[in-house]
């Protein structure tokens, strides 16, 4: 949209060619959109056509959560970021929680006799502490 909104038209039309072909298929509809724009040009004309949201200048805000999003689901990754996970499990204390119930199980090694029995303290949903040894 920069290109479009400040250089000639037909570096645009060139850039797209050369660089966003790849994902012609994919994102038809997007690529409609950017292309019949062209003929709403200058950007003051762009502004008062159906395709003045192209021209805002808030389009490009919400663009960086899109591309990290788009990268990760290539990789095969999480969208949230692993340190942030990390953080946000041990910052309520689950990791600790997590180790003391491990150290605790290596410990006894068997001596669980029921289903219900935890070696730490969990706090229900309704409220209240459940029991445990």
């Amino acid at each position: 949209m920069r290109l479009v909104l400040t250089a000639p038209r037909t570096v645009a039309v060139d850039y797209a060619r050369e660089n966003l072909q790849p994902f012609y298929q994919e994102h038809l509809t997007e690529f409609k959109r950017l292309m019949t724009c062209l003929a709403f040009l200058p950007k003051d004309k762009l502004e008062k056509s159906i395709y003045a949201d192209l021209a805002s200048p808030t389009l490009h805000l919400d663009l960086e959560p899109l591309f990290a999003k788009e990268y990760c689901a290539s990789l095969g990754m999480s969208r949230q970021m692993p340190l942030r996970i990390v953080g946000d499990i041990g910052g309520g204390g689950a990791l600790a929680r997590i180790e003391k119930g491990r150290k605790v199980m290596g410990d006894r090694k068997g001596e669980w006799g029921q289903m219900e029995e935890l070696p730490v303290r969990c706090l229900g949903f309704l409220g209240y502490d459940a029991n445990y040894r």
